[in-house]
């Protein structure tokens, strides 16, 4: 499985190639490539995010104290 951070690298090189792509088929194809992976990338943030406990969203360091 792809970490979110190589899902974003894949659509970088997508870009590249969309870039010199010889023909308008080839550009959108790399293009839509492009976008799917950061699709994935984007899903992969939110599925770790979900899977974080509770709690783990607070700041640390809190200066805050039990009454």
């Amino acid at each position: 499985m792809s970490t979110p951070a190589e899902c974003r690298d894949r659509a970088a090189q997508c870009f590249k190639l969309a870039a010199t792509a010889s023909s308008a088929l080839q550009r959108t194809v790399l293009l839509n490539a492009a976008n799917s992976w950061i699709a994935l990338a984007n899903q992969g943030e939110h599925d770790i995010a979900q899977q974080r406990p509770e709690g783990a969203c607070e700041q640390r360091g809190s200066t805050r104290t039990a009454a």
